[in-house]
């Protein structure tokens, strides 16, 4: 693929792979299924490139390769039903991070460690999970693919001040939420 206005597209797919099925699997779809809407994204991302689609001045290739995501996510749940968007904690913890239990020259205490780590960031996920919308989906953009607030203002429509405000209220939220099955 050529060069478009200084972007490398070969080097932007590469790039986001991994960050847009992180995307999919944590909005709940099956490993087969994440890797079809990694699929759909970047092909419709590079065909945005490929027409002179894409305008740099209004945002970064991620900022629309997640946008696009975010569209491709709700034609799939349009077609298929949005049930357990996010599923469940601990499978989300397992299919995200599919580590073997100890690691060349680990020890029992810093894989008990690990495992407390795991647990600790199913549950985070569990809470944030709860969160009703577009908030829930502010802090995944926030955490598993560190947007910026203005370009998740960009991906969802709405101004800075409203993902700000919803940032603030929703770690009000974790945090009762985080108390709440200690």
């Amino acid at each position: 693929m050529r060069t478009v206005d200084g972007i490398d597209w070969n080097e932007v797919v590469e790039d986001l792979g991994p960050a847009l099925l992180r995307y999919f699997l944590a909005a709940g779809f099956a490993r087969a299924s994440a890797s079809d809407g990694v699929q759909e994204t970047l092909l419709r991302l590079v065909r945005l490139a490929k027409e002179g689609e894409y305008d740099p001045n209004r945002g970064s290739p991620r900022m629309l390769a997640f946008g696009i995501a975010r569209l491709v996510k709700h034609e799939f749940y349009r077609k298929v039903g949005e049930h357990d968007l996010y599923g469940d904690a601990k499978e989300f913890a397992d299919r995200a991070d599919s580590v073997s239990a100890f690691a060349p020259g680990e020890s029992a205490a810093s894989s008990d460690a690990l495992f407390a780590e795991r647990q600790s960031a199913a549950r985070l996920r569990e809470v944030i999970g709860m969160l009703e919308y577009p908030v829930r989906e502010i802090f995944f953009l926030l955490i598993d693919e560190e947007l910026k607030l203005e370009e998740i203002a960009g991906i969802l429509s709405i101004p800075v001040g409203t993902v700000k405000s919803h940032v603030h209220r929703g770690k009000e939220k974790i945090k009762l939420g985080l108390k709440e099955k200690v």
